[in-house]
């Protein structure tokens, strides 16, 4: 394959009742991240579409780097009338989030159907529903959604629904060059950085499954940065009690995220990278969170000290 255009999509649907439009506990909530990946082969005239949704950012573009891998090492995958689907979420799946987080949910769909589900959680069946509204729909995915809600007021459910979307990551792969672009949404501000990627010696092919996982580190790493500056500050202001679950969970996140600090750093030895405006610092972003966390905490008098 030699080309991969793509992008990262966070989603939230909000369906009501329009008889109690402002009634938060009487309407249904759908959060989802997608990501649509077309695989396309010019050589043997290959092509498949796969759509990976999941809770996490990161997993569903680990997913989407995997299923690239898969596709240009061993061909296409639709055709083989077995893919093991649980040994793929398996392999992208860490174990630091398959430890703390068990409310994850993850699915793959392939020409509007689910293919694959993860057990720990079920799948929002309007999910299901959009997907199946986009595979029949030749324009744009926004068309998809006004005909899930037309579908749902033909079965005589009257609702009013809310579509709130965002691009957190952006991927373009040409001419065996990466361009990728991660929007960064805070509290009080949205940035984004870029970074171009070519292979590390002349010749050598550019590696897109590499490309995608280098994406999905950056992506996991900015949100623990955030979490972990938010721990450090409880864990000074004893809010996290010593030695508790709470502690050990909070000191393991501080673990993943300097190994993620120290997967980032080296990268430059298997991809030549140029960032814009600059690398983001995972570390220094985790004391500005740590800080932003100071005022939403109240914090204790100078000179306490953290618990290690």
């Amino acid at each position: 394959m030699k080309s991969l255009h793509t992008s990262l999509l966070r989603e939230k649907f909000t369906i009501s009742d329009p008889k109690y439009p402002d009634r938060e506990d009487a309407a249904t909530i759908a959060l989802s991240n997608r990501m649509m990946i077309d695989l396309v082969n010019s050589e043997n005239g290959s092509h498949e579409t796969y759509v990976i949704r999941g809770q996490n950012m990161h997993t569903v573009v680990r997913m989407a780097a995997h299923i690239v891998g898969e596709y240009n090492t061993n061909g296409p995958i639709a055709g083989r009338g077995f893919f093991n689907w649980d040994q793929a979420w398996k392999a992208v799946l860490t174990d630091h989030e398959y430890r703390y987080n068990p409310d994850r949910w993850f699915a793959v769909y392939y020409k509007g159907k689910r293919i694959f589900e993860a057990l720990e959680n079920e799948v929002h069946p309007f999910l299901d529903m959009i997907e199946k509204c986009d595979f029949g729909n030749t324009q744009h995915y926004d068309y998809a959604i006004p005909m899930a809600q037309e579908l749902l007021l033909k079965t005589g459910k009257s609702i009013e629904m809310k579509y709130d979307a965002n691009v957190a990551l952006n991927v373009s792969i040409e001419n065996e060059q990466a361009r990728v672009g991660i929007i960064l949404r805070g509290l009080h501000k949205t940035t984004t950085f870029n970074f171009l990627a070519d292979p590390r010696y002349p010749n050598d092919p550019l590696d897109m499954e590499l490309v995608l996982n280098t994406a999905a580190l950056f992506l996991e790493g900015l949100q623990l940065a955030f979490t972990v500056g938010m721990n450090e500050q409880k864990l000074r202001m004893r809010i996290i009690e010593r030695l508790s679950e709470e502690h050990m969970q909070a000191r393991e996140e501080r673990a993943r995220l300097e190994k993620l600090y120290e997967e980032i750093g080296e990268l430059g030895t298997i991809l030549d990278i140029k960032y814009r405006p600059e690398r983001p610092d995972l570390l220094k972003l985790k004391a500005k969170a740590e800080a932003l966390s100071r005022k939403i905490l109240l914090p204790p008098e100078d000179g306490d000290e953290y618990v290690t």
